[in-house]
Order: structure tokens, then sequence, then C-alpha cells
């Protein structure tokens, strides 16, 4: 048997002394996560209460990812210490079985205890956050909020977390069971890995393609369960056969580690030696010439092209009846956030300003036409694929008094407060344009203008 019914109690008692030992990390996980909080009601507070600018918005960061980042960092370090952690163990009975198992589902816990952490810490700030917008007419939320992808988001989370944990065990576990050999192996790949980042994130992405592109949640789920129970259970056989705390040949552990550090210099220095050699005579062996075709192109500051063009390509237009005025009449402009340029430079843009710059002032002087035609494109600003101005309704309208004409751009003061979690869940089809993620995980875009630029004719 794998194990017998000794273990068993063992395993327990095991358990209990390291959760009662590990208290420290559990403190740290705690004031972590409400330092996370606490920084982000402060700043979105800050950002609710500043009057610098009527229009402006904060983004949280998702703290799903960071901590997701930070678990692999303690897991790897947990397990290079896992010698020196049993050790202070040994005074309880115990075999190899119990004493490994132990360390595994207290590795699990944690993982399962940020999770919830999480979940808590997110629905706290979400619930806050929806007071603050019930109550003060400015502060919008630019995500929607879903039961089901909040609570869908966080089973991936675990899943997600638990795969990495695995990994990291398994890795473990060969290093344990085969020190010297494991070691100079897992040296030469992971400076082959440093010298080739490129192209191996490529292939990896790949290779995992059957996971993390996989659109069904449903299959995921089987895939990734399947995944992570074949790995803890090569782990655990790894495990069974392995021998501690046998003599440590302390001679050949130094030659060992003079070979992996000459291996890792030998890779390091001769690998980009033949690889740039060979993009030199594959660049001498491509002397043609190169055409791309014209044409306008969009910076990628913009997020989404298309969105971009769209929004470029739209024009709203504003007609006047004017044939009341005398030929020969001086058109004044008045209105409120505008600012005239007389210079006739329509391609005056400012994102930062909430204000409409009107050129064409020329054509409003002796004046011989009977229609004003005033031209502008609406504003618009994203920030990872949302549209902040949609929430503060701006408006650009125009009429005549007299023989002057007002401009006016108006909008509501805004706040708007981006806060995503879950962002590894993006790649189900289920989750899909129903405003609850960003364009991206990790990272920002955006681009527009909240300005606007009107011109005016006559005709």
């Amino acid at each position: 048997m794998f194990m017998v019914k000794d273990e068993f109690a063992n395993l327990r008692n095991l358990l209990k002394v390291r959760f009662k030992n590990g208290k420290k990390p559990f403190i740290w996980i705690f004031i972590i996560l409400g330092g996370f909080l606490l920084s982000s009601l402060i700043g979105i507070i800050s950002a609710i209460t500043d009057t610098s600018n009527p229009v402006h918005f904060y983004t949280v960061s998702d703290n799903s990812i960071t901590l997701l980042i930070g678990m692999f960092v303690g897991f790897v370090v947990g397990n290079i210490m896992y010698r020196s952690t049993n050790a202070k163990l040994s005074v309880f009975p115990q075999t190899n079985n119990s004493r490994f198992i132990s360390w595994l589902l207290y590795n699990y816990s944690i993982a399962i205890i940020v999770s919830v952490v999480l979940l808590i810490t997110y629905s706290i700030q979400y619930g806050v956050l929806m007071l603050m917008s019930i109550f003060t007419d400015s502060v919008h939320l630019a995500l929607d909020f879903s039961f089901g992808f909040t609570f869908a988001g966080f089973f991936v989370y675990i899943i997600y977390s638990f795969l990495i944990l695995s990994i990291i065990l398994l890795i473990g576990a060969v290093i344990r069971k085969w020190s010297y050999y494991a070691i100079a192996t897992l040296i030469t790949l992971f400076t082959l890995i440093i010298i080739n980042l490129e192209m191996v994130i490529f292939y990896i992405q790949r290779v995992l393609s059957f996971l993390i592109t996989e659109p069904s949640i449903i299959l995921f789920s089987l895939k990734a369960i399947g995944l992570w129970l074949l790995i803890t259970a090569v782990t655990l056989v790894i495990n069974y056969y392995t021998v501690y705390y046998k003599s440590q040949n302390w001679v050949l552990k130094r030659r060992i580690t003079i070979a992996c550090i000459i291996i890792a210099v030998v890779i390091t220095i001769i690998t980009p030696m033949v690889f740039n050699f060979s993009v030199t005579i594959s660049s001498n062996q491509n002397t043609g010439a190169t055409h791309t075709d014209g044409g306008w192109s969009y910076s990628s500051d913009h997020g989404d092209s298309s969105h971009f063009i769209d929004h470029y390509n739209r024009i709203e237009e504003i007609r006047i009846d004017i044939s009341h005025l005398p030929d020969g009449v001086n058109i004044n402009i008045n209105g409120e956030n505008i600012y005239i340029n007389d210079h006739n430079a329509p391609n005056l843009f400012s994102s930062n300003n909430l204000i409409a710059f009107i050129s064409g002032w020329p054509n409003t002087q002796n004046v011989r036409g009977d229609t004003l035609v005033i031209q502008y494109r609406p504003p618009w600003y994203t920030v990872n694929g949302i549209d902040i101005l949609k929430f503060a309704n701006p408006q650009v309208s125009a009429f005549m008094e007299g023989n002057t004409l007002f401009i006016n751009y108006t909008f509501d003061k805004t706040t708007v407060i981006i806060m995503p979690v879950w962002s590894i869940v993006r790649q189900f089809d289920i989750f899909a344009n129903k405003n609850l993620l960003t364009a991206h995980a990790m990272g920002s875009s955006g681009g527009g203008s909240m300005s606007v630029n009107i011109f005016i004719d006559v005709e």
C-alpha cells in the first residue's frame, strides 16, 4: 500500500504542526492584502476628491496577478527550504510519505487561503465603490459586477495556483531524488532559456495552448484538473522512492557545482556567437529591396486600431441658417469651454484639456452665404478598452443670437474607477463582450483626446 493506517495519523499531526509553526506567513498574507486594500481605497478617495480635472479616471491594480506571481516566488523559496523545514519536525513520528504529503497539503492550503482572502478583499473594495457610486453622481464603475464571473474566476484562479504549485513540487522532488544530475540539467536548461527567452516563450505558449487558450471553462477545468492530478501522482511516486538524509559527498558536490558553472558560462558565451554568425550570413544573403504599402498607420498607443479609425472617420455636423444676416457681416464667437484658434490650424489637439478648439475663424468674417456649417469629431478617450468619456456625456451645441455664434462644449463632472479582477480568465468565451474585463491583463493602453476640434465654414 502507498500509505498505511499509522501514516494517516502522522500526516494529520504533521499538518497541524505545520499550520501552528506557519502562522507568520499567514499573518504576512493578511498584512499584504490589507495594504493593497488600504492603498487602493486611499487612491480612489483621492481621485474622487480631485477637483483639478473635471473628468478623470483611476485604475486599481489587479491584485490577483500580483499575488499569483508572489505565490510562485513563495512556493519556490519554500521548496528550496524543504529539508531545513522538515529537520525542525524530525522529533515527530513520521515517514517519507506522511512528511511530504503534509507539506503538499500545507502549500495547497496556502493557495486556497490566499484566493479566499483575495475574493473577500475584492468584495469589500467593490462594495465600498458601489456605495460611493450610488451616493455620488460623479463616481462611475467602469466594469460591471457579476456573481457568476466572480466565483468562476475564483475557481479558475485556484486551479492555476494548484497547477503552478504542482510543477514546483515536481521539480523539487526531482532535484531531491537525482540531486546532482537534476541540478546540472536544470542549470543547463535555465541558461538556454535565458539566452533564447523569446523563442522559449513562443514554444511554451504553443505547447500549453490546449489549456491557456481553451475557450470553454468546462473543458478547461477537466483538462487542468487532469493535468494537475497527473503531475501530483508523478511527484508522489518520485518522492516515495527517494531516500533522504543519506551521506553527502561534498567533494563530488563541489565538482558538480563547478561543472555546472562552466556549462552555464560556455552556453551563455558560445550560443550568442553562433546565433549572431548565422544571422550575419542570413542578412548578407538577403540583399533585395523591400517595399511597404503607403497609407495611414495608427499607433498601438491607441489600443484597438479599429476603434481609433472608427472615431477618426466619424464627423458630426451642425448647420445653422444665417440667411437673415446681411452680406459682409462679421460673426462673433462665444461659448463655454472653447478656445478660438485664429490661425486656421484644425489639427491642434489636447488630450488633457476638456476644451473645444475653434478653427476656421476667418470664415466668420465678412460672411457671404446662407448656412453656417460647424463640423467636429466627437471626443473619445479609451483606457484599456474602456471609453472614459461615455460616462461624462460630452455634448457640443451651437446656436445664433443676432450676429453672435454660441458654441458650448459641456460635460458632466466624472470620476471613472477601473477595478479589474481575475484577469487570467479572459480566455473563456462566456465572459467575452460583457464589460467584465479590461483589454489587457497586465499593463495599459489608451488613446484619443478629451478635447474637440471644431471647424467653421459658410455655404
